[in-house]
């Protein structure tokens, strides 16, 4: 045996080293495929969420909760508290918005993971409430999140991701158009996004911890650029006030108001005393109305509170500790005022948490088939 294999070494004597690097070259090329597709798996983990993506209460209906996870779309009416949530399945499904006359659902979703760095082709579906079922209305090569009716429901908007860039795309309903709005700023974290109440305007909020915090106002019809403002202190949350007016949240509590078209900001409210080091989740209401908080103790980390306050007023409504093992980071209240919703987007267990406003009364729903 040892002669026939040296007799093949010196009868083909570059073979073997040959064959020694294609093999190595083989593990290399098999080890990178397998790292490009945990990497895939992982950023899209990381667009999708690992727990409830998103909530939403209906605007005409005080005890209609919707929501969305990567097992679709989930419907909960807390009248029915002894009953499970109905689903309506959706491949990892994004985030949601009620249309303004509560008829119908739009829905981003990752649902097909694809190589490259941006790992999802996103779908934007609606769903009819009284049909019970979906129609398609775009599909991209890049993932989309964050979506949002109109006041008019004739236009949706939600960020589109790209390797590049982040922006926003406006879809009109009617007229089945669509329009990108992007600059050089949107490179960074779009914070939130809003409409004005005649639909003829989107307010974006941009930035992160350090640098390019900006607001500006544009055309929601022809992308043109109203108005811009560089802020300091990250943005959480926007919403118009007014036509002229838009409310926005920093990290460190304060609310104020930008009048884009005098150009002037002044402070609304500052709502508890805390330090920018502090980790926040806010979420200001469609009608401006009350401003939902989360708050994280820098010296105690295990020390999270939940806050209501009226944004009029600044007045605190509702606060209650929760758990140490919770992290809520998306806040939602009734249309009525008289329930508050929380949840984690990364709990595995898909939980979502219901307080009753005026009694403190706590109800847990898990979102899980």
């Amino acid at each position: 045996m040892e002669s026939k294999i040296r007799t093949i070494h010196e009868k083909f004597p570059l073979q073997l080293p040959w064959v020694k690097m294609g093999l190595v070259i083989l593990v290399v090329i098999s080890l990178l495929t397998i790292s490009v597709k945990l990497k895939v798996r992982s950023q899209a983990e990381e667009l999708v969420c690992s727990g409830v993506c998103d909530l939403e209460w209906s605007p005409t209906d005080e005890n209609l909760l919707a929501a969305v996870n990567h097992y679709g779309l989930w419907l909960y009416d807390i009248r029915e508290s002894e009953s499970k949530p109905a689903l309506f399945p959706f491949q990892n499904a994004t985030s949601l918005d009620f249309s303004p006359d509560g008829s119908s659902i739009a829905v981003t979703a990752c649902p097909i993971l694809k190589a490259g760095d941006n790992p999802c082709k996103g779908i934007v579906s609606i769903f009819d409430l009284e049909n019970e079922s979906w129609r398609e209305v775009a599909q991209y090569d890049d993932a989309v999140t964050d979506v949002k009716f109109s006041p008019d429901g004739n236009l949706t908007a939600f960020v589109q991701h790209n390797v590049q860039e982040q922006g926003i795309r406006i879809i009109n309903l009617l007229l089945n158009e669509n329009l990108t709005i992007v600059d050089d700023s949107m490179t960074v974290l779009i914070s939130g996004f809003a409409f004005s109440p005649d639909s003829s305007l989107i307010a974006i909020s941009n930035g992160n911890l350090s640098w390019q915090n900006r607001l500006s106002v544009w055309s929601a019809t022809n992308a043109e650029l109203i108005a811009v403002k560089d802020i300091e202190g990250l943005i959480k949350d926007l919403n118009f006030s007014d036509t002229d007016s838009i409310d926005f949240v920093t990290s460190d509590a304060r609310v104020l108001v930008w009048d884009y078209v005098a150009g002037s900001t002044r402070l609304s409210h500052t709502m508890i005393q805390t330090t920018k080091d502090n980790l926040h989740e806010y979420n200001l209401t469609d009608q401006s109305t009350y401003l939902l908080g989360s708050l994280v103790d820098d010296g105690n980390p295990r020390d999270r509170t939940l806050y209501l306050w009226d944004l009029e007023t600044g007045d605190e409504i509702f606060s209650i500790d929760i758990p140490p093992d919770h992290w809520h980071n998306i806040l939602e209240i009734n249309v009525s005022g008289e329930y508050l919703s929380a949840s984690d987007s990364n709990d595995a267990h898909h939980a979502v948490d219901l307080w009753e406003i005026e009694t403190n009364v706590h109800h847990q729903i898990v979102l899980s088939d």
